[in-house]
Order: C-alpha cells, then sequence, then structure tokens
C-alpha cells in the first residue's frame, strides 16, 4: 500500500482543525483502547456498537459517531496520513470553520450512503458496522484534486514525486472495481469488508464541492500567478506580463496583477501597454480610496516619464490626495502643469481654483493667490463658486493689507 506523506503545495498556514482532528482521533482510540483493556471490553462492546453505523439498525448520532472510531492503530494512522496530506492544503484553501462544516457533512453523507447501498445488495451482513474517517478523508481528496490539480505528492519509499491528479484517477478506478466486484455474489463477503461506496461517494462529493467552492478557478489564478512570478525572478518580463495580463481576464478587479503586469510591460520596454496598465491601477485606487498606494503609484509613474501629465479629473484626485497627505506643494506642481499642458478643458476652472486656494491656505504666497483669485473672477464672473473665491480674496487682501501695516511700522 503506497503511503503518501507530503506534497509540493504545502499549506501556507498552520492547519490547526486538521491538528486538532487528529489529535481527537487519536485521544478517542486511546481512551477506547485503555479502557477495553481494563473492563475487557464487556462493558465497553454496547457502547462501541451503538457509535458504529450498523446499516440494519441505524441511530442518527451514528452518522457522526462512526466517523471518529477506527478498528486498530494501523486503520487510523493510515486515515490520519492521508488526512494531514490532503486536509492540511484544503483547509488552508477554503479555511478553518467551513473545512470543518464540509469534513462532518462528508461523514454523514458518505456514511449513509455505504449503508444505503450495503442494505441494497443481496447477501451482504446488514449487521456489520461501519467505522473509521476514510469516506470523509476521500472528500477531502475529491476537493484537493480540484484546488491543486497541478500539485505532486510524494510517497514513502517512491523516489519521484507523482501527479496527484494521476493518483486520486487510480484511487478512484480501483475503488470503482472492488466496489463493482462487491456486487458479485462470489466476492461479496471479500470486498464488502472495506467501505468502497463511501471512499467513491466522498471522492464525487469533493469534487463537486470544490466546483461549488469556485476551487478550480481560484487554483487556476493561484497557479498563474506563481508562474508568472517564476518568469519575473527569471527576467521574463513579456513571458511575466502576458501571465499577469491572463490573470486580469480570469479576475478583472486583482490590482496586483494590474500593478505586475504594469511592471512587467514597462522592463520590457513597452511604454504604451505599461502606462495604460498603470493608469487603470491608479484610476481603481483613487475610486476606491486607497491614498497611500495611489501616491505611491502615481510617484512610480513619474519616477519612469517625469514629463506625465494625467487627466483633469485624475489629476484633481491626485493632487487632493496630497493636500491632504501634507504636500501641498506637490499638489500645486501637477495641478500647475496641468494648467500648462491643458490651458482649456472642463476641469479648467476647478484647476484654477484649486491652484488659487493652494496658494492661499500656504500663507506665504498672498500676492499670488490674490492675483489668481482676481483672475478667476474675472474670467469667470458666473462661477458657482464665485461666493467662495470672493471670500478667500477678501481674506488674502487683509493678510497683505496687515504686512502692509506691519512694513510701514517697521
Amino acid at each position: 500500500m503506497l503511503l503518501p506523506y507530503s506534497s509540493d503545495r504545502p499549506p501556507r498556514n498552520v492547519p490547526i482543525t486538521v491538528i486538532i482532528l487528529i489529535l481527537f482521533h487519536y485521544l478517542l482510540f486511546g481512551v477506547f483502547a485503555i479502557f477495553w483493556k481494563i473492563t475487557n471490553g464487556n462493558s465497553l462492546l454496547v457502547l462501541f456498537t451503538n457509535l458504529c453505523l450498523v446499516p440494519y439498525q441505524m441511530h442518527w448520532y451514528s452518522f457522526i459517531t462512526y466517523g471518529f472510531l477506527h478498528e486498530d492503530v494501523f486503520h487510523l494512522s493510515v486515515n490520519m496520513l492521508f488526512l494531514w496530506v490532503f486536509g492540511s492544503s484544503v483547509e488552508d484553501a477554503i479555511g478553518w470553520l467551513k473545512f470543518l462544516l464540509f469534513y462532518l457533512l462528508a461523514m454523514i453523507v458518505t456514511g449513509a450512503i455505504q449503508a444505503v447501498i450495503v442494505l441494497m445488495i443481496p447477501g451482504t451482513d446488514h449487521m456489520m458496522p461501519i467505522i473509521g474517517a476514510s469516506g470523509a478523508v476521500s472528500a477531502l481528496m475529491g476537493l484537493y484534486a480540484v484546488r491543486f490539480y497541478r500539485s505532486k505528492i510524494r510517497f514513502v519509499g517512491v523516489p519521484f514525486q507523482i501527479p496527484a491528479i494521476l493518483v486520486l484517477a487510480i484511487f478512484l478506478i480501483s475503488e470503482m472495481t472492488m466496489a463493482a466486484l462487491s456486487l458479485h455474489h462470489e466476492f461479496n463477503q471479500l470486498f464488502n469488508a472495506v467501505a468502497h461506496w463511501a471512499h467513491i461517494t466522498g471522492f464525487l462529493f469533493g469534487i463537486l464541492a470544490g466546483q461549488a467552492f469556485h476551487l478550480y478557478h481560484e487554483g487556476r489564478r493561484d497557479y498563474v500567478t506563481t508562474s508568472a512570478e517564476k518568469d519575473m525572478i527569471r527576467g521574463s518580463h513579456v513571458s511575466a506580463a502576458m501571465k499577469w495580463d491572463h490573470l486580469l481576464s480570469l479576475q478583472p478587479d486583482n490590482l496586483k496583477a494590474l500593478k505586475e503586469s504594469a511592471r512587467c510591460w514597462i522592463l520590457a520596454g513597452e511604454r504604451e501597454p505599461g502606462f495604460q496598465r498603470y493608469g487603470r491601477l491608479l484610476s481603481a485606487l483613487l475610486k476606491e480610496g486607497n491614498q497611500k498606494e495611489a501616491l505611491a503609484i502615481y510617484s512610480e509613474m513619474r519616477n519612469i516619464e517625469p514629463s506625465l501629465i494625467l487627466s483633469p479629473p485624475e489629476t484633481l484626485k491626485v493632487a487632493s490626495c496630497m493636500e491632504e497627505n501634507g504636500n501641498w506643494k506637490a499638489s500645486l506642481e501637477i495641478l500647475q502643469a496641468l494648467l500648462d499642458s491643458t490651458p482649456s478643458s472642463p476641469e479648467t476652472e476647478m484647476v484654477r481654483l484649486r491652484i488659487a486656494t493652494l496658494l492661499t491656505n500656504s500663507g506665504s504666497h498672498n500676492l499670488e493667490a490674490a492675483e489668481r483669485l482676481a483672475d478667476f473672477i474675472y474670467d469667470y464672473p458666473d462661477s458657482d463658486f464665485r461666493g467662495y473665491a470672493d471670500r478667500m480674496l477678501n481674506q488674502v487682501r487683509e493678510r497683505l493689507h496687515a504686512e502692509n501695516e506691519m512694513s510701514d511700522e517697521g
């Protein structure tokens, strides 16, 4: 029997739920073993039988409890080894709560199907108890096959890794073969000792759950991301950029992919697609109010192209971010650059007023602020902001008057 011990896709986080489940299984087995030895099994036999899933006489709680019982240490250890290898990555992919609920639900479904099929097959022992976590573990294997379809599994005694899809395909085929043989009366007792139908049900249940959780698409995005990052390390910038763009086609709102795509195209010498993606990224960051990241991206764009001029609406947003972060001089600089490059646009009125406001608020450019405000009022006499501009101009004139008086006194 091939025993897996790890995969090339270990969990990124500690699989707490899997660890607790494994410890609980061993603890429960140890408690039963100790009391079985102390009492010679007499007092525990009825309890153990009631906790098993017996097709002929099923209790509602048995659909859960049977999955935590095992025949011997080997039976338990094999199931726990599979739980560790496949369950750890699955928990990492879907989160501990969803993992636990899925595990328990899989235990119920696989146990129920196995019991029903045993009752339907003529000549089977309807009193043979069903125990073990293998049905639920098989469901984890099915879900693993959907999410980590490119991973490889390491087996004890095998010097090379085996693709997970191949492993799971062999598992399913062998289980289906033995389940089919169990339908024949000559092999009935031989193959019905193992819950093959629970294994098959679990695997198929896991595949369906993986599709319902959209884990295939998540896995596909993960593999594209990993491949793009490897290309970037190798310096294959065009290949990396194309993979980031492919990821964007799968996940249009992925800002990390958008940023990395922009950088890769720039590094590849393709400025047009690079700045197009930078522009999309900056717009998205401004839209979601991520000022810090937006300013960092704008700074990155200016380092590449110092004479960069954004569209008037985006320039106004970036300028506001700069002002709110205490960098009014940089805000003034990009607004003036926009005004110089685009003196007539629907946003020109607001740009001129923002420049005048920045100069006014600085407190050290009163004369220039007064000139700018006066020009604004002259050029836009019917502006909706005329009252605001008048108040600002009066404020600046009062400052100038106070400065003149101080100068005269001096």
